[in-house]
């Protein structure tokens, strides 16, 4: 079973079918694009759960394509992940403010490169709806209280990341008692997530 699909917009071959082949071992789903026009064209047909988009495209930058399809009502819940070897702090910032969600520096860490990619995809899982609730409401309260919750489950969704880290013993092998005990404490942060979204669902609809 596929564990998401990714669209890659990358203009480098060798770093685009090092990318592709990594993540297909992990379990992905991909499609591939050299440019932005066919990035974008291929995000809108087929809506995939990530996109990891290099900065510095042929024609279109890829600024400008992350600007663009976070325009659209139809792709901004997308997480967009700028993909560059650029690491200087203004070139950070500026990616995020032209919309992207997160960084990825290359050179990629091999080994943990796949899981911080599932793990763009399971805080935008969680939090996709309580985002949703928010952007459609235009009372200023209700958008100042959906923003509290929905900066709350954010955090509660990196806690649920490590914990996923640790069941998957990239820190080491765990003891039958240790697997158990952080199952637990991960079911209740599902839960408390679940309970969360509800409420906003709730408040917002009356």
């Amino acid at each position: 079973m596929s564990k998401g699909t990714v669209l890659i917009i990358e203009d480098n071959k060798i770093n685009r079918e090092i990318t592709m082949d990594l993540l297909q071992e992990a379990g992905f789903s991909i499609i591939v694009a050299p440019d932005a026009e066919l990035g974008i064209q291929l995000a809108q047909e087929s809506h995939p759960n990530l996109i990891l988009m290099d900065l510095h495209l042929p024609g279109k930058d890829g600024f400008e394509a992350t600007r663009i399809l976070k325009s659209d009502t139809q792709m901004q819940d997308i997480p967009i992940i700028a993909y560059t070897a650029l690491a200087m702090r203004e070139d950070k910032e500026k990616a995020m403010a032209y919309g992207c969600d997160g960084v990825i520096c290359k050179p990629i860490d091999i080994d943990s490169f796949a899981d911080t990619v599932e793990s763009y995809i399971f805080q935008c899982k969680i939090s996709t709806p309580i985002k949703s609730e928010i952007h459609e409401t235009s009372d200023p309260q209700r958008k100042e209280i959906g923003q509290l919750i929905h900066d709350i489950t954010t955090h509660m969704a990196g806690e649920g990341i490590a914990l996923q880290v640790l069941l998957m013993e990239k820190l080491g092998p765990l003891t039958p008692q240790q697997r158990e005990f952080v199952k637990e404490i991960l079911d209740s942060n599902q839960d408390v997530f679940k309970m969360m979204e509800n409420w906003v669902r709730n408040y917002f609809s009356n």
